[in-house]
């Protein structure tokens, strides 16, 4: 049974529960969870998960450590088990600078978002995505007010740009009541037949307009959807087209951009197909097939984590016969008297060092285990950080010391 620390901040209780569910799917259940807040305690009736203070987390005591959306990442400064940052699209407040963060983070994963950084592959086995949970038994769209209502709910900081793109389309949509959520006034720009909504029920509509999250709801709940985000328009959603959109991030399509055109007749088109669409196996379809997704995205990241906690075991146990060594492919080259700088096999700049950084790159010219390297420093809480970093960007590999 795993023991893991969960450290969640003060995300909201939807997002809580969205961590204890991941963690869920990826012990199958057989884990015990210390979960560590900052203020508020949530009361969790279940045997294997413990809230506690933040005041009280000490990193040594667990095998592997999660933080949701937390940035006081001297908290786990020098831990000596993995640590797995899970991130949701929410968040805009980290920033994934490679010297302050990623020394601490060896593996991340996010709900429903973007792509953090494209030079960080996810240690060790590629990025990884996982979505808002799932429940067992979906529930059918129920709308009894005999009109063809439709949603438009755009989850981005660009949102004012596409609706004002995309309300001129609506307003020709006659005979449907179209409730857009938004907090800006959009009377003047509208018809009749449009609202502006900041809250709703979303089973009472027949159609969703929107991206992300409210994409994943749709789904859950059997309603049909078309997407429009950050990448242009997606167009309907539908078994075929499921798994492109869902590594899209259900954000547009894939190569789309947020400055292009929406397509005026398509979209009219798209939305009369799908109210008038009678097929309610594909709906089920869409769904089932999203489970399957996630079930996969799962099975990675359980993958990831046995890799993970195998190559920390050969970074601190002394009875494994494995070592680290320089990477070929990468060349050091000398700047100035305290400046060096790491370059890959196109000789394209990677990050600029100093010269105790250099001392600890150069101990590794000849395969060594990172407890004879330590043994040679001081701080061995910075040298570790660093050393970490050296293996995300694949400067060191491991090999099998002969």
């Amino acid at each position: 049974m795993s023991k893991i620390a969960l450290i969640t901040g003060d995300v909201d209780y939807q997002e809580f529960r969205e961590c204890i569910f991941l963690l869920d799917k990826i012990f199958d259940s057989d884990y015990i969870c210390h979960i560590f807040r900052r203020k508020k305690v949530i009361e969790i009736k279940s045997m294997k998960h413990q809230v506690y203070s933040m005041d009280e987390f000490s990193p040594s005591n667990y095998e592997l450590i999660f933080c949701f959306n937390f940035t006081k990442f001297n908290l786990i400064r020098g831990s000596r088990c993995p640590v797995i940052l899970i991130k949701s699209n929410k968040d805009n407040k980290i920033k994934l600078d490679f010297m302050k963060i990623i020394p601490n983070i060896d593996m991340i994963i996010t709900f429903c978002g973007e792509n953090i950084i494209d030079f960080f592959t996810n240690f060790p086995d590629g990025f990884v995505n996982f979505y808002t949970p799932l429940p067992e038994n979906g529930l059918i769209s129920n709308n009894v007010s005999g009109t063809y209502k439709i949603l438009v709910d755009i989850n981005s900081m660009f949102s004012p740009n596409l609706l004002y793109k995309i309300i001129p389309i609506l307003n020709k949509c006659i005979g449907t009541v179209i409730d857009i959520k938004t907090a800006i006034d959009i009377k003047p720009i509208t018809n009749s037949h449009i609202n502006a909504v900041l809250e709703y029920d979303i089973n009472n509509y027949l159609l969703i307009i929107g991206n992300k999250r409210v994409i994943i709801n749709a789904i859950i709940n059997n309603i049909p959807s078309i997407i429009l985000g950050d990448n242009g328009y997606g167009g309907i959603l539908t078994q075929r087209n499921l798994k492109q959109l869902y590594y899209a991030h259900f954000n547009g399509r894939p190569y789309g951009y947020l400055g292009e055109d929406i397509p005026e007749r398509l979209v009219i088109e798209d939305i009369q197909n799908t109210l008038h669409n009678k097929k309610k196996k594909e709906i089920y379809k869409i769904r089932n097939g999203l489970l399957d997704i996630n079930n996969a995205e799962v099975k990675k990241i359980q993958q990831s984590i046995n890799q993970l906690l195998f190559l920390h075991n050969t970074l601190f146990d002394e009875n494994f016969p494995f070592a680290l060594k320089i990477n070929d492919v990468f060349k050091i080259h000398q700047e100035s008297k305290d400046k060096w700088k790491i370059t890959d096999c196109f000789n394209k700049f990677m990050f600029s060092i100093g010269s105790d950084e250099y001392l600890i790159i150069n101990s590794f010219v000849k395969p060594h285990k990172v407890k004879e390297i330590l043994v040679k420093f001081n701080n061995k809480h910075i040298v570790l950080d660093f050393i970490k970093a050296l293996l995300h960007n694949k400067i060191l590999k491991v090999i099998n010391k002969l």
